[in-house]
């Protein structure tokens, strides 16, 4: 497997920078070597921020969705309770 080289100084450690642009509405992620800082790419922030969120609120509504079916399934014991009493 071929791995990643700075083509500036031929270190092969990278990191990520988030930076400020001037008329950027939001700042942008910079991959850049750890040795001379030469920028490798550069990654639209907001999009990372978006996906973040939507992950969240898929997290919060599974757990709402786990706290109803666990309030359905204690409904449903309750009814077969109630029922197997009046048939008593």
């Amino acid at each position: 497997m071929a791995v990643s080289t700075c083509a500036h100084c031929q270190n092969q450690s990278f990191e990520i920078q988030e930076a400020a642009i001037d008329g950027a509405s939001h700042a942008l992620l910079f991959v850049q070597c750890t040795d001379c800082g030469a920028p490798i790419d550069v990654v639209d922030n907001s999009a990372l921020l978006h996906r973040h969120e939507q992950d969240l609120r898929i997290k919060n509504l599974e757990q709402q969705l786990a706290a109803i079916a666990s309030s359905v399934s204690h409904i449903g014991r309750m009814v077969a309770a109630l029922t197997n009493q009046r048939t008593i």
